[in-house]
C-alpha cells in the first residue's frame, strides 16, 4: 500500500500564550519589536544583555519586554547550562517571529533561510560560545555608541554575510562600520579565542591580503585575543599589506570598544576606533 503524500507543513499563527492567533496579537507588536526580530535572523543568538545593549534604555524595560515576545512566541530562549552559576538567557527567533521578517522582506521562511529546527540546532552547536561572544563586541560597541552620543554604527553584518562575496575564503565574525559624522570606519572584526596555531594565523592573514585587493573591502582588520600574552605573540602573525590590522585584549574591548585599545600593527601606541582610519591614510600616502 502506497503512503500517502506528506503536505508540506504551513507556519503556525498560533500563539505560545494561548489560543489567540498570531494574527490577533500582531498589533501588539512595535517598530522596536521588529528590529529585535530582525537582529536575531541576522546576527541568530542574543542574550539579554545584549538585546539590552542594541534596543533598550534599561535591562528591566528590556527583558519585561523580551518575556512578551516570547510569551507570544516572536522569540524563545534557551539558558546553556554552566558548572558555576546561571548562564545569562539566549534568545533567537521562533516561528512567528522569522514568519514577521519574510513577511516584511516580501518573501517565506525558506527565502530567509528560516528552518523549524534551528533554536535547537543554535543551542546544540559547538560553536555557540564563539558567535555570542563575537556578537557581544558589536551590542557593546552600539551601547558605547549611544552613550557616546555622537558616534553611531552604520553597519553590522553577521558573521554568516561578512564571510560571502569576497571570492576567497576568509572567516571574520563579522563586519562594521561606526561614524562620528566627521571620520567613518569600516572594519572586519576576528574574535580570536587562542585555539589557533601561528599557522593557521598566517594563513588568516594571507586570505585578507587577497582580500585587500578588492576595492568595496573594509580597510581595517581588528582582532581581539583572550590575554594580553595572546594578543603580543599572534600579532607576529598578523601582517596584511593594504589593510590596518589592529589588536585588542578582549577585555579592553568589551570595556571601551571606541576608546584607545587598538593597536596597529607596526605603530607603538593604541589608538581609538576612529583614529584608526588615519593610520591607513599615512601608509597610503607613503
Amino acid at each position: 500500500m502506497r503512503s500517502p503524500k506528506r503536505r508540506p507543513r504551513r507556519v503556525s499563527l498560533r500563539s505560545r500564550s494561548g489560543d489567540s492567533s498570531i494574527l490577533s496579537v500582531i498589533h501588539r507588536i512595535q517598530e522596536r519589536d521588529v528590529r529585535i526580530l530582525f537582529d536575531l535572523h541576522e546576527h541568530r543568538v542574543l542574550t539579554t544583555n545584549q538585546i539590552v545593549e542594541l534596543q533598550f534604555p534599561s535591562y528591566h524595560v528590556g527583558w519585561r519586554r523580551l518575556r512578551v515576545l516570547d510569551q507570544l512566541g516572536f522569540i524563545r530562549h534557551f539558558q546553556p547550562p554552566r558548572q558555576y552559576g546561571s548562564a545569562p538567557y539566549h534568545f533567537v527567533l521562533d516561528e512567528a517571529g522569522a514568519f514577521l521578517v519574510a513577511v516584511r522582506l516580501d518573501t517565506d521562511l525558506k527565502g530567509i533561510g528560516y528552518r523549524l529546527d534551528d533554536a535547537v540546532r543554535i543551542a546544540r552547536s559547538q560553536t555557540r560560545d564563539h558567535l555570542v561572544a563575537a556578537n557581544g563586541f558589536f551590542t557593546r560597541l552600539a551601547w558605547a555608541c549611544r552613550r557616546n552620543g555622537e558616534a553611531t554604527v552604520g553597519e553590522w553584518l553577521g558573521e554568516r554575510r561578512a564571510r560571502q562575496g569576497w571570492g576567497v575564503r576568509i572567516e571574520p565574525d563579522g563586519i562594521g562600520s561606526v561614524s562620528d559624522g566627521r571620520v567613518q570606519v569600516r572594519f572586519f572584526f576576528e574574535l580570536d579565542l587562542g585555539t589557533e596555531t601561528h599557522r593557521q594565523l598566517r594563513a588568516k592573514a594571507s586570505g585578507y591580503t587577497e582580500v585587500a585587493l578588492l576595492d568595496d573591502a573594509p580597510r581595517v582588520l581588528l582582532f581581539a585575543f583572550p590575554t594580553v600574552r595572546r594578543e603580543i605573540e599572534a600579532r607576529r602573525e598578523l601582517l596584511v599589506p593594504g589593510i590596518t590590522v589592529a589588536t585588542s585584549a578582549l577585555k579592553e574591548a568589551m570595556a571601551d570598544p571606541l576608546g584607545p585599545v587598538w593597536q596597529p600593527l607596526g605603530q607603538p601606541f593604541r589608538l581609538t576606533l576612529l583614529e584608526l582610519p588615519m593610520v591607513s591614510s599615512q601608509r597610503a600616502a607613503i
